[in-house]
């Protein structure tokens, strides 16, 4: 039932915006709030606040999720804001939304399903194909989402860590969320690590704030390594974080198909992905799409399997599923941005419903914009 009526709020923009901010408002000013505090945390320096908030979320002591889906998108992992986040004389909600990473299933989710947006973003053709089998609306490729957010630390502060550091490991361990578990051998776990440790003055190891305070980052933390984290979910620092940390990395590694894997390449540092039998459990309602996951990890798998370089097989599977191909400009983002607004304005935030209303838009642009043309032609379905 909750879906059904999401599902309806979504035939206007501002309709959709104003009900959001009124079901969501309180618990998404705690958010702010929140995020002003995590926002400013160097997570490289201490995660100490990050295992304080996360007990207290199981405590129920703090809240960490909206109803407010135009908020979450425009928050998760600071994507949104690293790409639109210069264009505040726009609403939200006429804008762009962003998928919040690599999805591999054959559907779509809170993002494109419940915002109510005229248009979407997201890596490659391998998404924009299958947004448009359930929504037949713009979107738009624009490659790994790492390519336009800024660094956490400055080009001093990262020399100097890098310095500090020496030659470094940064590892991606199997992450669960608050809709999915995981189950990992520990051991097998640790003996891997062990064994790549070798030849590396520093093993950073990069969780997820969801796990940060779970059996198996104790146990690393109490072998030595440092344990580090991009921080929490809606803080929009964290694609910077993230983005200095793959900077200072020298090789990459993890037991898990994740988002991190094309932004290791899109930055050039090399992944190798290990086989450790990790299970993720995911939810009973999930589990009839599961083939059609299984197929396309499994191809990225294959293709980091062992890796220890960038060649011709990891850049074709990151140009596949990630776009590494593609980087637009500011003046792209722009132009896609001004286009969502303009869409979305036409039709008084309400839904473009034949391709004969793109096409007087298309004609529009091929007489005064080149720029727009091409890529409102790239995202329409034809």
């Amino acid at each position: 039932m909750k879906d059904k009526i999401k599902k309806l709020f979504t035939s206007n923009s501002y309709v959709n915006d104003k009900i959001y901010r009124i079901a969501g408002n309180r618990r998404r000013k705690l958010l702010e709030e929140k995020n002003k505090i995590l926002g400013r945390q160097d997570y490289l320096e201490s995660i100490d606040d990050l295992k304080c908030f996360r007990k207290a979320v199981s405590d129920d002591k703090e809240i960490f999720f909206t109803y407010d889906a135009n908020w979450s998108n425009a928050h998760i992992y600071g994507i949104w804001d690293s790409m639109f986040g210069n264009f505040s004389q726009y609403k939200i909600c006429e804008m762009p939304s962003v998928e919040h990473g690599l999805i591999l299933y054959d559907d779509i989710f809170t993002d494109v399903r419940y915002t109510g947006r005229k248009t979407v973003c997201t890596f490659s053709d391998f998404r924009k194909d299958i947004i448009q089998k359930y929504r037949n609306i713009p979107v738009f490729t624009v490659g790994p989402y790492i390519n336009y957010a800024k660094d956490f630390y400055d080009q001093d502060k990262l020399l100097e860590l890098k310095k500090k550091f020496g030659r470094t490991l940064l590892v991606f361990p199997t992450h669960s969320t608050d809709a999915c578990s995981i189950t990992v051998n520990q051991q097998k776990f640790i003996n891997m690590l062990e064994n790549e440790a070798k030849g590396f003055d520093t093993v950073l190891i990069n969780t997820f704030w969801w796990n940060i305070n779970d059996p198996l980052t104790q146990k690393l933390e109490s072998e030595g390594y440092k344990i580090i984290s991009c921080g929490f979910r809606d803080d929009t620092s964290f694609l910077p974080r993230l983005k200095s940390y793959i900077n200072l990395a020298d090789q990459v590694i993890g037991d898990s198909v994740g988002t991190h894997i094309g932004y290791c390449i899109a930055l050039n540092k090399p992944f190798r992905y290990f086989n450790l039998n990790t299970e993720m459990n995911i939810n009973e309602s999930e589990s009839n799409k599961l083939d059609f996951v299984t197929k396309n990890s499994n191809k990225i798998k294959e293709s980091f399997l062992d890796s220890t370089s960038i060649g011709q097989k990891e850049i074709e599977i990151c140009n596949y599923y990630w776009g590494n191909n593609i980087k637009r400009t500011e003046l792209e983002l722009k132009s896609i941005a001004e286009m969502s607004v303009e869409l979305t304005r036409n039709k008084h935030g309400y839904s473009y419903k034949s391709l004969s209303d793109y096409q007087k838009l298309l004609d529009k642009y091929k007489a005064e914009d080149e720029i727009k043309y091409k890529l409102l032609k790239q995202a329409i379905k034809f």
